[in-house]
């Protein structure tokens, strides 16, 4: 299960956070973890070569806490997108969370271009967007939990 979404911008700042119901945690304490991952973003950066980074890069799993695992995607532009999956009896597929964090990074860029947002989304500013709160919501409600999950046929 999903409980947290986290974009931080280029310098460190939360552009958008959202916790989700049923975390075994609060939202401070996710939040302190979304600021931790941030710190192997910076390590897994600095021990890349120059020549082998991406232009998008899929970080997979940052760090494990205690029944939650987070994961991340650094865009091209250093913006930083970080997940915390709530361990269930789901074996969690590399494949199913990478798709959710392109599907966020898009949503995000649907609320940084869009010319009709009444507050511009520079570094800075937190992003509160209507559209992408329902976006990311959509996104979260995809994911499979116990109940969804498809029978494995040998």
């Amino acid at each position: 299960m999903i409980t947290f979404v986290g974009i931080i911008g280029k310098h460190d700042k939360p552009l958008y956070l959202k916790a989700f119901t049923g975390s075994l945690y609060d939202d401070a304490q996710l939040i302190e973890w979304t600021y931790a991952a941030c710190d192997v973003f910076y390590e897994r950066l600095q021990n890349a070569s120059t020549a082998a980074k991406p232009q998008e890069s899929y970080f997979g799993l940052l760090t494990a806490y205690p029944r939650v695992s987070l994961y991340g995607l650094l865009t091209n532009t250093h913006i930083k997108i970080v997940l915390a999956i709530q361990e269930t009896e789901l074996l969690i597929s590399e494949s199913m969370v990478k798709s959710v964090l392109t599907r966020i990074h898009a949503a995000y860029i649907r609320a940084v271009l869009n010319p009709f947002h009444l507050r511009r989304v520079d570094d800075n500013e937190p992003i509160s967007s209507l559209a992408m709160d329902k976006a990311i919501s959509h996104i979260i409600s995809t994911w499979p939990t116990p109940a969804k999950r498809q029978p494995v046929h040998d």
